[in-house]
């Protein structure tokens, strides 16, 4: 489910009001203590497009802006508007976040130019420095496409999803109803008892993220480093002399994938297998 901010439904006739309002809906979804209460801003919004108030009295604010890279100096001058702004008419203020439709990227340019990331610090450094003359202390957060993408493929958002981007989310909730529904027009044609399974069925593993499907992947995942490491470098050069170093970078690095994948939870990622790659995937692997 790709997040295609190009395909964001527009809200009051602009992408940067619909991506504001977004954010507040999937804001108010958050864990939040017992008894909090929510509230939606409108234009001007004095730094905060929504927030919590907490039952201890502490506030917790959102702001949106569909801004996008390369950022520069105007960029950054109005989140530092918004975030003086919201210090100032928000005095219980404790927590901020804000979103912008990107991940932030931690490679510098040309002539030793900054990356966001470092700006981002430098940054917050100095909304902290700020709040602290207040006499306050303040959380500052970022929520960028990862933060938003994993809120929208969670079940409870699947219509919203489709909303704002027009796309159907493919969820377990989605699969269930259209099987329901597949059963019902079969009629007495179908028979639970009777199954034959097919290579084409497990597709439908990785299109509905199954639990089975990844631990299939897991699984294979185990067995190519197991194949690996017990080949050695020895046997590798008996079988592919030639291409032996191409091989061990290409596992090499296929292999870091899938640890970096597998430690982060195969839930959070999108995998695109198709059942013919996995199967070879899988007869290559059992070859070795």
């Amino acid at each position: 489910m790709p997040t295609d901010w190009n395909s964001l439904r527009p809200w009051k006739n602009s992408q940067n009001s619909a991506f504001e309002e977004l954010c507040c809906q999937l804001e108010e979804y958050e864990s939040v203590p017992q008894g909090s209460r929510f509230i939606r801003k409108e234009t001007p919004d004095g730094g905060i497009e929504c927030f919590w108030i907490f039952p201890t009295g502490g506030e917790w604010g959102w702001q949106a802006k569909f801004l996008s890279l390369p950022f520069g100096s105007s960029k950054w001058q109005q989140i530092d508007k918004s975030v003086y702004d919201a210090l100032g008419n928000h005095p219980d203020l404790i927590r901020y976040t804000i979103c912008l439709p990107f991940d932030r990227p931690d490679a510098g340019g040309k002539d030793g130019e900054k990356s966001f990331l470092d700006s981002w610090n430098e940054h917050e450094s100095k909304w902290r420095d700020r709040a602290q003359t207040l006499g306050r202390s303040v959380e500052f957060e970022y929520w960028g496409e990862h933060a938003i993408y994993t809120r929208l493929s969670e079940e409870k958002h699947a219509g919203r999803y489709k909303f704002w981007f027009n796309k159907e989310f493919l969820s377990q909730a989605w699969f269930a109803n259209h099987i329901k529904e597949v059963i019902e027009n079969a009629g007495d044609r179908y028979t639970p008892e009777l199954n034959v399974n097919l290579p084409i069925a497990r597709v439908f593993g990785g299109l509905g993220r199954t639990s089975e499907f990844f631990a299939e992947i897991d699984s294979l995942h185990k067995e190519i480093k197991k194949a690996f490491w017990h080949l050695g470098t020895k046997k590798l050069n008996e079988i592919v002399p030639v291409e032996l170093l191409d091989v061990q970078q290409k596992i090499a690095s296929l292999l870091k994938k899938l640890t970096d994948m597998r430690t982060c939870g195969w839930v959070n990622y999108r995998l695109r297998i198709s059942a013919r790659s996995r199967l070879t995937l899988s007869s290559d692997v059992r070859a070795l």
